[in-house]
């Protein structure tokens, strides 16, 4: 009878911590399998590191109030996660904010204006832009109100407002900054982008632009060239624009 009650007990207490362990492997199970809310609201967010779909550069008082506000207000319209300076935090510091922005951007757009180039501020954006380009991100340059060709080569507008920063500036390194800029201006304005003297008018070429990352977005290769007739490039530029 001792013996029976000993193996009763010795088996019952078998099956409690079975029945334990098993509940509590099921429940790590469950927990492993369930995305936290942030990502499961968000994945391209945490997942991959980005915050935002878009990144637009631009000079304020060229284009903000303008063709940059259109695109911007048309890209949220089509719930295109987009940056603009207006939303840094108050109290932020300006250069982290920014460049903490283009790198959790997808595509980064520069709006490339007639007096972009006097700013360091756009400068230093577009040498930030360039160097996170070479690191997967989409760049897409507009030319807006100036050709292609006088970006590219510093011509015009361009070159003065570049000589001005390396003359006008008694600042340490300043000649290795200038060298930089150009570099990336250069670079920008070799890749394909958007001609505002091809596309137009305003409307029709923030049309084609949003409808483009659309498609770029949709795409899980956004990194690769994209091609499109309205793209600064053969279908798209005048001829003497690549060959001055």
């Amino acid at each position: 009878m001792a013996l029976a009650l000993f193996f009763f007990f010795f088996f019952f207490i078998l099956f409690v911590l079975a029945f334990f362990l098993s509940c509590c492997w099921n429940h790590i199970a469950v927990l492993d399998r369930t995305p936290t809310s942030a990502s499961a609201s968000c994945p391209s967010c945490f997942d991959s590191g980005f915050r935002y779909d878009v990144f637009i550069s631009f000079r304020g008082p060229d284009t903000r109030n303008g063709f940059t506000s259109h695109l911007f207000y048309a890209l949220r319209r089509a719930n295109i996660r987009t940056f603009m300076d207006h939303e840094l935090e108050k109290g932020e510091e300006i250069s982290r904010g920014l460049f903490d922005a283009i790198e959790r951007s997808k595509i980064l757009v520069v709006v490339l204006s007639e007096n972009y180039a006097s700013s360091t501020w756009c400068l230093d954006e577009l040498a930030k832009i360039m160097e996170c380009r070479r690191r997967g991100h989409k760049v897409l340059p507009v030319f807006y109100g100036v050709k292609p060709v006088e970006v590219r080569r510093q011509t015009g507008r361009y070159e003065a407002a570049l000589a001005m920063h390396q003359n006008g500036s008694r600042e340490k390194g300043m000649t290795e900054k200038v060298k930089r800029w150009r570099d990336a201006l250069t670079e920008g304005a070799s890749l394909f982008g958007y001609d505002s003297d091809v596309v137009s008018p305003d409307g029709k070429l923030v049309n084609d632009i949003v409808d483009d990352i659309l498609e770029m977005l949709q795409n899980s290769s956004i990194t690769r060239p994209t091609s499109h007739v309205n793209f600064v490039g053969t279908t798209t530029l005048r001829s003497e624009d690549y060959s001055q």
